[in-house]
């Protein structure tokens, strides 16, 4: 099973238990989460880490590194949540402020896509996004993605845009 997806420049990696101090780093920088939620304590990540590897594990998720070629630079994360009952992923994406506006985030959504299309029976995409993250709401129309009705029940995705993509 390939576990690295790359472009010229960055490797999207699977996610490894090495990997925690990255993700706390990410999930505990107050500029970072603007857009996604308020920032978690060392506590709350390791919990939230733990799950992640879990649902790996149980093949139900995909968590990728997005770093540099050489391995020397990680600069995200990006999430595949896998729903049967829809046939679909949720996707999120997590960009370090270094390597903002780097055309990261797109490619790695892209790529993320075309892994889970080899991991899961899917037919679309879903990804939220804060109604005042103009920047990622404004990239989402212009790679194709289709503005809907937020349909989400959780809490996170109140303040939330929904957008769909069909694979």
């Amino acid at each position: 099973m390939e576990h690295t997806i790359t472009n010229c420049q960055y490797n999207l990696r699977r996610l490894l238990e090495e990997d925690f101090s990255f993700v706390n780093d990410l999930y505990s920088n107050p500029k970072i989460m603007t857009y996604i939620i308020e920032p978690l304590h060392d506590q709350a990540i390791k919990k939230m880490f733990n799950k992640m590897l879990a649902e790996m594990t149980a093949k139900r998720s995909l968590y990728y590194v997005i770093e540099s070629q050489d391995g020397l630079k990680k600069a995200g994360l990006i999430s595949a949540l896998w729903y049967p009952e829809d046939r679909s992923i949720v996707t999120g994406t997590i960009i370090d402020n270094k390597f903002q506006n780097k055309g990261l985030s797109v490619w790695a959504q892209f790529a993320v896509m075309d892994r889970a299309k080899k991991h899961f029976p899917i037919n679309k995409c879903t990804v939220f996004v804060d109604k005042e993250n103009e920047a990622a709401n404004a990239s989402c129309r212009r790679i194709g993605f289709k503005h809907i009705k937020n349909n989400s029940t959780s809490i996170k995705n109140k303040n939330s845009n929904q957008w769909e993509y069909e694979l």
